[in-house]
């Protein structure tokens, strides 16, 4: 007959610390993994963006761009190599064993004529991200002054959203630059999903619901023909295979792998300050 041995667990001081390093390397890598995937909660709102480091328009237009920064906005694979050197060596370990299809994901707050983005999800290298899965939330939209067309160009408020995007693409997650990129982003598919955070206002006092709802189905068109736009430029092509733009039950996907590669976007995209498909670092337009 068996017989139950009661025994007190161990306690922990106060001040002890938790001593991952002295756990079996097995229970060690499956937190590593949990955390490396642990996706975290956007902010709500720009107020509760955090810190953040100003890109401004130099074009008069007043748009602009607030990237994150600090340690609560790296990556949690970035936070876990800066330990010490056994964990750095431990998670690269794992992060260089990770195959190719990884999903990261990117909340962007636009309201007004400025974007916030936050990364909520980047679970590896670069190099091993094969999807970017971005939720483009809309604050304060207004209607009668066309801010999503704009004279060939991107739109006054499309416009941070392209540079960010490019951003990405030539600078990688951090989206400034610190340095060349080892390996620099590729992406099988990029995917938007538009959603809007308040009701849409109109200048001209305006309240038809009918035109409300007309005016809420062309934002997903525009920002899809404007990417088509610079997807025709050639300029996408190695770098971003497939984009699609969702909203409600609207749906654009098209292949950019099919157009020749240029060096510009074209001259009426130069007036907005904007240089898709060269180094923002190096080319004229938005400062940081």
């Amino acid at each position: 007959m068996s017989k139950l041995v009661s025994f007190d667990a161990p306690t922990m001081e106060p001040n002890d610390h938790f001593r991952l390093l002295s756990l079996p390397p097995e229970i060690r890598n499956a937190i590593y993994v949990a955390a490396i995937h642990t996706q975290r909660d956007p902010p709500d709102s720009p107020d509760e963006a955090g810190p953040r480091l100003k890109e401004e328009d130099t074009s008069g237009w007043n748009r602009a761009v607030y990237y994150p920064i600090g340690p609560s906005s790296w990556p949690t694979h970035v936070s876990l190599i800066l330990c010490n050197r056994q964990v750095r060596s431990e998670v690269l370990d794992i992060l260089n064993r990770q195959s190719r299809g990884l999903t990261c994901r990117l909340d962007c707050i636009l309201k007004g004529l400025a974007l916030w983005p936050t990364w909520t999800s980047y679970p590896g290298l670069p190099q091993k991200i094969d999807h970017l899965e971005m939720n483009f939330r809309l604050f304060d939209v207004r209607s009668g002054r066309d801010p999503f067309w704009g004279n060939g160009g991107p739109g006054m408020m499309l416009a941070p959203l392209f540079w960010m995007l490019n951003h990405f693409i030539h600078h990688g997650p951090q989206f400034i630059y610190t340095g060349p990129l080892r390996h620099k982003p590729r992406l099988d598919t990029l995917i938007i999903n538009i959603s809007y955070q308040d009701r849409i206002k109109y200048d001209h006092g305006l309240s038809n619901r009918v035109r409300i709802k007309n005016y809420k189905s062309r934002i997903p068109i525009a920002i899809a023909d404007m990417i088509d736009t610079v997807a025709r430029r050639g300029v996408l092509v190695g770098q971003i295979e497939r984009i699609g733009v969702r909203c409600g039950d609207y749906e654009s996907i098209f292949e950019t792998g099919k157009f020749e590669p240029s060096e510009n976007v074209g001259e009426r995209w130069e007036q907005y300050g904007f240089h898709w498909g060269c180094d923002p670092s190096l080319a004229p337009g938005p400062t940081v």
